[in-house]
């Protein structure tokens, strides 16, 4: 239903996984209620974003507990119920966001993503 679609298909499928800048995948915007594991600690979250490549995430605690807890290069799971688990590294922390990058082959997540949102659908 996003008039944006086709363009958003097209990034998507363009996306060459041996890009040193991570950040070149298309982000597409989702609110999606998930659940990040590291260490068997589990934290709330919001997914806010998604690419082939990562998420950028609105966490459900304190500031000050989150950096001292969730830290740059840290390995976590991001579980999003609908769609499953994650595996990713912690690429940056803020005070009440984080940002994932995955550790599964981006035209895999490229994959799914087309099939979940429809991004792929032409008609």
């Amino acid at each position: 239903m996003r008039n944006r679609g086709d363009d958003m298909a097209d990034d998507l499928s363009n996306s060459d996984p041996s890009q040193s800048n991570r950040r070149d995948a298309r982000r597409l915007p989702v609110l999606w209620k998930a659940l990040l594991y590291q260490k068997g600690e589990l934290f709330d979250c919001v997914v806010r974003n998604i690419s082939a490549t990562g998420a950028g995430l609105v966490m459900e605690i304190q500031s000050e507990t989150l950096g001292s807890r969730l830290t740059r290069g840290a390995v976590v799971t991001l579980t999003i119920p609908r769609f499953g688990d994650f595996p990713g590294q912690v690429a940056w922390c803020g005070p009440d966001r984080i940002g994932v990058a995955f550790m599964r082959d981006p035209d895999e997540i490229a994959e799914f993503l087309d099939d979940v949102l429809h991004v792929g659908n032409k008609g």
